[in-house]
């Protein structure tokens, strides 16, 4: 069943694109941005929430609209949105399936700041340059927090039923 964030367009009605333009725009980086959505919050509702925000702040943004502008969207919205963070590290309503359900619960485990990193640059193969100027963090740091979240997910794995 398809949800409404992947099938329908945020409302923006300040935005300088046509709404013919706006639509696939969407349906082109949808699938990627919900899921990466999706893995930062652990609600449904919230990454759906999350998605759209993330459409309709960067449509109303900087032109060209390429996968990096919405890559920096949900690194900023996820950042800025406290309510996404607190409600992120809650375990609740995880998926059935035994991997799929370790995995989330190993990625919902992470503190905000590295479980942003680890689906930004792991999942979303965004390059640790781009997310150090986004996240405003030196490049050791970086690493630090990324090779701290892989082992972190690793043992979480590895020791849950």
């Amino acid at each position: 069943m398809a949800t409404k964030a992947q099938t329908q367009i945020p409302s923006h009605p300040s935005s300088p694109l046509p709404e013919v333009v706006m639509q696939q725009l969407f349906e082109a980086h949808r699938h990627r941005v919900f899921s990466l959505c999706s893995l930062l919050v652990v609600e449904a509702g919230l990454a759906e929430t999350l998605t759209r925000s993330v459409f309709a702040q960067a449509m109303q943004g900087a032109l060209p609209l390429t996968q990096d502008a919405f890559d920096s969207q949900v690194v900023m919205q996820s950042r800025t949105l406290a309510e996404y963070s607190a409600r992120a590290s809650q375990t609740k309503n995880l998926p059935t399936g035994a991997d799929d359900a370790r995995l989330r619960r190993a990625i919902h485990a992470l503190p905000a700041a590295e479980r942003l990193l680890w689906v930004m640059h792991d999942v979303g193969g965004v390059p640790m340059e781009r997310l150090c100027t986004l996240l405003h963090l030196g490049a050791a740091e970086s690493f630090r927090r990324l090779g701290r979240a892989r082992l972190q997910i690793l043992e979480q794995i590895s020791n849950s039923p």
